[in-house]
């Protein structure tokens, strides 16, 4: 009876015993349960934060790009985050409270590792980070309560989009295959301190050819970037060399391009002359760490190098107009400021300052005009004329990026065309952009007669209200050339320049014009109209053939006056990129 009694009395232990196992172990089964939904709530949670970090900052990065309807400032910034958040169902306004940041900056690598260095401004900044942050959930069990105060969750994205144009004022390929060669050779050898023979289908080629920025940089010893690269005073020739190289190590280049970038600089060599490559090449800073490349047009470059290197030195230009015993024509020309090349993004710095605005050259030029024997007896007229234009800008204002509604990128680009003056009168130094215009030596000095103005007699063009050019891709690189509507010209024709001036300059020199010794009385006695007419039937034509002369020369140089020629060169828009995350 007794071993019967004990019997049970162990079974009765064995059966509490399980039932306190199971107890325990339901009980660490619904912690672990509960615990499994906490961290999936968590993980789902976290995601969709991370995701709301991310979408923002792809959005945000499109308005540092260059890419949004959003103005590129920093309140534009906050309100496409603010409205990326929105547009993906998320609460704005709780997410931007409490920790989170919006960061900008440049996307730097280092060791492989990609970081955002937000120490640089926000006029240079190419990247954004997007830092979110809100209290973790309120638990679903309150066992798992983490106390009073919940902890934060965050989650950062970093992004990138990199939007770079190039527009250009100044010559057309149009221009350069109606091109005399002799002409352009001409007007090269002037720029270049010496003579050269190139054809019209090198011409050709260097106009269809591009260079890439970043090769010089690489290839120029000691420079690693093309900010460093703009800081370069090189002499003419290894500026020229240097773009050979930098074209040939791309290969299957032309060789008639090789060859006349060549010759270009064996003809640079005696001028002993420099330039600093700033001075034609204007570029965003940090532009090296949002592009894989920055191409400029092959032609571009080299005018730009070789006015760059003429500026201050006044130049005797390849034309002439020399009919004995009736007229003789000498033009020369100096670079007051030369072109720039312009790649950067759309937009305005928060100062007003454009961001890419390419601009052609500021010029002067001194026209010295003789009729000769128009009285007999070796008597002379001479007409000093004196051309300054100032320079036609293009900026880029805005792209629109391609997306669903809109197949290709779409660019907008304000151009305004130069102010000129033209004036009967001379310059002490022409070279000098503040010499100023002062009356000219006499029109006729005869033993019996001496006529002339008491002060320059200036003529101010009309200038022509900026100009709105809107242009639609495909664009270089995705194209191979810029299409044909992709080059504008605006403005008046340069080719009434002088001849159109001739009803106001003639105001003036009636107003101004003085007689002097013994026929000077005759003159005034028959009356100052009279005389005045006869010198402008005498100017009409010759004026006629200067601006036909003058034009094809200013169209080569890429400089213009009360018109220009105005083309969207390149546009580089990649879609808007993740680089790192944390958090």
């Amino acid at each position: 009876m007794r071993a019967g009694a004990g019997q049970q009395r162990g079974q009765r232990q064995q059966r509490g015993a399980a039932a306190v196992f199971a107890g325990i172990t339901l009980v660490a089964m619904l912690a672990s349960i509960m615990l499994g939904i906490e961290l999936a709530r968590l993980y789902s949670v976290k995601r969709a934060l991370q995701g709301a970090a991310s979408l923002a900052a792809l959005d945000a990065a499109r308005v540092v790009g260059g890419c949004s309807e959003e103005v590129g400032d920093a309140p534009g910034l906050t309100n496409e985050v603010r409205n990326s958040l929105l547009r993906n169902g998320f609460n704005a306004d709780a997410l931007l409270e409490g920790g989170s940041e919006i960061l900008f900056g440049q996307e730097r690598s280092v060791d492989g590792i990609r970081s955002l260095d937000t120490s640089v401004p926000f006029d240079e900044a190419t990247s954004v980070g997007i830092r979110l942050a809100q209290p973790f959930p309120d638990p679903m069990f309150p066992l798992l309560s983490g106390g009073d105060t919940p902890p934060v969750m965050r989650s950062t994205a970093y992004a990138s989009q990199s939007v770079i144009g190039q527009v250009s004022v100044g010559t057309s390929l149009l221009t350069l295959n109606a091109a005399d060669p002799g002409l352009v050779n001409g007007l090269l050898g002037g720029l270049l301190g010496s003579s050269v023979n190139l054809s019209v289908l090198a011409y050709q080629g260097l106009a269809n050819a591009s260079v890439d920025l970043l090769q010089l940089a690489q290839l120029q010893l000691g420079v690693i970037k093309p900010d460093d690269l703009l800081e370069l005073t090189l002499d003419l020739p290894d500026a020229l060399r240097l773009i050979e190289d930098a074209v040939a190590t791309v290969g299957d280049v032309d060789p008639v391009v090789l060859s006349a970038l060549a010759e270009l600089a064996s003809a640079a060599d005696v001028s002993n002359r420099s330039v600093r490559l700033g001075d034609v090449l204007a570029l965003e800073p940090g532009l090296e760490s949002a592009a894989v490349q920055l191409q400029v047009n092959l032609f571009d470059l080299v005018m730009a190098l070789t006015q760059g290197a003429a500026q201050g030195t006044v130049l005797t230009l390849p034309v002439s107009v020399n009919i004995p015993g009736l007229l003789s024509l000498a033009i020369q020309l100096s670079i007051l400021e030369p072109p720039q090349i312009a790649i950067g993004r759309p937009g305005y710095y928060s100062d007003g300052t454009p961001r890419t605005q390419a601009r052609s050259a500021q010029l002067r030029l001194r026209l010295r005009l003789g009729l000769l024997n128009v009285f007999g007896g070796g008597g002379v007229v001479s007409l000093p004329l004196i051309v300054e234009g100032a320079a036609a800008t293009a900026t880029l204002t805005e792209v629109r990026c391609a997306n669903r509604n809109r197949p290709e990128h779409e660019t907008t680009v304000v151009a305004e065309t130069a102010l000129a003056r033209i004036a009967v009168g001379d310059v002490a130094d022409l070279s000098n952009p503040a010499a100023a215009i002062v009356k000219p030596p006499p029109l006729i000095d005869l033993l019996l007669l001496s006529i002339e103005v008491d002060q320059p007699i200036i003529v101010e063009l009309a200038e022509t209200a900026p100009q709105t050019l809107d242009f639609e891709g495909p664009f270089v690189p995705k194209a191979d050339s810029p299409a044909p509507d992709h080059a504008v010209h605006i403005g008046a024709s340069t080719n009434t320049l002088l001849s159109g001036a001739v009803a106001d300059l003639a105001d003036g020199l009636a107003a101004h014009l003085t007689f002097g010794r013994l026929l000077g009385g005759v003159l005034n006695a028959l009356g100052l109209n009279a005389l005045l007419g006869l010198v402008l039937d005498l100017l009409a034509p010759v004026l006629v053939l200067v601006d036909v002369l003058l034009t094809s020369l200013l169209d080569l140089l890429g400089l213009s006056l009360g018109n220009a020629d105005i083309q969207m060169q390149t546009l580089e828009a990649g879609a808007p990129y993740i680089f790192a995350k944390d958090g």
